[in-house]
């Protein structure tokens, strides 16, 4: 579309206000970059198409697009090209038209830009027909139409149904697949690193589906707050989509768990939707939440409700896939574990592995699949238990920190919540444990953290060793008391190395 770029052509189809308003938007929302569905090749002007370039592959590079760090950075890579472009007071030029509109307004304009040049594209197009048409052969009639039936369907697609998800990277899924890092050793299969049990093994694959399912008050919420709390207290960011209870119940159990008021304000993201997602408004909602916030753990709770919501029914496989690619693997594409809450079938005898609805619903996840058996109810002053089994482990390294259980199932960890009041509560997602066969888990994770932190930053008092250490206060204090049994780490305050840890020899 380069050749289309003509100033002095005014009858071509543009709007250069709306492109510089829309690149000083971009100036002073750097988000909107990864929102956007645009390429240079959209613009009209080929200076508004320049700066365009330089903004996404600074962002894309971590370099924040304000207006001077740009200019700075364009500067020194090009400056010739940033002259010839406008310079410093082109950029001016463009910021001032961003502060006169709102980054509500991106979309709308990306809109316009993207069906000006459609329309360009058309004209152009239609010209070249035209021309073919008076010079060409008879028997070049069919290849003339067929070209323009690509060209069309190209500028269709690409240039009014751009890919919202990938702006600057079209999907391109039907070439073949870069095997390099399989064949020469270099892949790393994926950890499960997301939430923990106390002895510091995850509970989740980042960038995966997954689903923990149970009868009600088998404690599947619960469990999702551990993994949540576990996530914001390490510094991370956490969406929590909630489909059939309030932000009441949720953050107050969160609260129960002694979690800061501010980390909770700050880190946690929790929304009520009562539309369907759709393509326009909410869409750009949860995008700039993912994109803006990065967070490593995304909770869908009420599966069900969610499905209902967006006209889908639950019972068919074909409406699980399409609601699998709407939301839930839409979110995994930026990076955080999904983790869809639900309900087991009613027939306990015959439910085996599955949750309500279609059996698409486990077959098409590719991380880890939990089912909550609860065996002491859960309740105010009471201590609740549920057996947490894992129905399924895609990439296989949840299941050999577990034990065989029935029905195919592996046991892989006890929830228990000890209920102090209205007000305070301890939840633990504790190891598995067979005293019939004497099976002990150490929490040799922890055990591993600890002493890397203390190879790092030499001596610490213990309450600095919690601090420097992910995971919670108890299991790291434990983490430490078996590296002092063991003697690998000094009885005496400050706790220094006594003898070299030796790492694991497995995927954590």
């Amino acid at each position: 579309m380069t050749a289309l770029h003509h100033a002095d052509s005014r009858a071509e189809p543009r709007d250069e206000q709306a492109e510089r308003t829309l690149l000083g938007l971009c100036l002073i929302a750097p988000r909107l970059l990864d929102e956007l569905p645009l390429i240079s090749d959209h613009f009209y002007r080929p200076n508004h198409a320049w700066w365009w370039e330089q903004l996404v592959e600074l962002h894309r590079h971590g370099d924040a697009p304000l207006s001077t760090t740009t200019a700075n950075a364009v500067l020194q890579a090009d400056p010739d090209e940033y002259l010839r472009y406008g310079g410093a007071s082109y950029l001016h030029e463009l910021h001032q038209a961003g502060l006169d509109d709102t980054p509500t307004a991106a979309g709308f304009l990306a809109d316009v830009i993207r069906k000006h040049a459609a329309r360009r594209q058309v004209i152009a197009l239609g010209n070249r027909l035209t021309q073919r048409a008076e010079q060409g052969e008879a028997d070049d009639l069919e290849q003339m139409l067929q070209d323009a039936m690509d060209v069309i369907e190209t500028t269709w697609r690409g240039q009014l149904f751009a890919d919202r998800r990938s702006p600057h990277a079209p999907s391109r899924s039907w070439q073949p697949v870069d095997l390099t890092a399989v064949l020469d050793g270099t892949w790393e299969a994926p950890l499960p690193t997301v939430g923990q049990r106390t002895d510091g093994r995850g509970l989740f694959y980042p960038g995966k589906q997954h689903t923990v399912i149970s009868e009600t008050e088998g404690g599947k919420t619960w469990f999702a707050l551990s993994a949540a709390q576990d996530e914001i207290r390490a510094g991370n960011h956490v969406v929590y989509l909630d489909f059939e209870d309030d932000e009441a119940s949720i953050v107050g159990r969160l609260l129960a768990f002694g979690l800061h008021r501010d980390l909770i304000a700050k880190q946690l993201h929790y929304l009520r939707p009562t539309d369907q997602l759709g393509t326009g408004t909410h869409l750009d909602d949860l995008l700039h939440i993912l994109n803006t916030h990065t967070p490593t753990l995304a909770v869908l709770d009420g599966i069900t409700e969610a499905m209902v919501m967006h006209a889908l029914n639950p019972l068919d496989n074909a409406d699980v896939a399409t609601f699998g690619r709407m939301l839930p693997r839409r979110i995994a594409d930026h990076g955080p574990a999904v983790v869809s809450l639900d309900h087991v079938v009613k027939d306990k005898d015959g439910r085996g592995r599955y949750a309500l609805g279609g059996v698409h619903k486990l077959n098409a996840l590719d991380g880890a699949s939990y089912i909550l058996e609860n065996r002491h109810a859960f309740g105010v002053g009471v201590t609740g238990r549920s057996t947490v089994k894992i129905a399924k482990d895609r990439p296989g390294q949840l299941r050999r920190h577990a034990l065989p259980s029935s029905g195919g199932l592996h046991w892989y960890a006890d929830l228990v919540l000890e209920s102090h009041g209205h007000e305070h509560a301890d939840l633990t997602i504790e190891p598995p444990s067979d005293g019939d066969t004497g099976t002990e888990y150490r929490p040799t994770v922890l055990m591993e953290r600890v002493a890397a932190a203390l190879t790092e930053h030499g001596p610490l008092p213990q309450r600095r060793i919690v601090t420097a250490v992910k995971g919670k206060t108890s299991a790291v204090i434990d983490a430490l008391n078996y590296l002092i049994l063991d003697g690998y780490v000094t009885d005496k305050t400050p706790h220094e190395i006594a003898t070299p840890y030796p790492p694991a020899q497995e995927s954590k």
